[in-house]
């Protein structure tokens, strides 16, 4: 029962995370085209923000399997 607990908070957890990005894809991208961001910094940014996501992810997932 814990393990069915623990994979939905993690399948929760990448939901929210993916909500986020996307969040922050449509306002950069929206700034990109209002001309208040350039487009390279705009895909640096996106770039970056994914690379965190995916850090952070591997992070609670190491986190929950060393907890054990």
């Amino acid at each position: 029962m814990k393990k069915n607990i623990y994979e939905k908070l993690q399948i929760k957890t990448i939901y929210i995370i993916l909500c986020f990005m996307g969040f922050v894809f449509i306002e950069l991208n929206y700034y990109r085209r209002l001309g208040h961001i350039s487009p390279e910094t705009c895909k640096e940014l996106m770039f970056n923000i994914m690379i965190y996501s995916i850090l952070l992810w591997l992070v609670s997932i190491l986190r929950e399997h060393f907890k054990k």
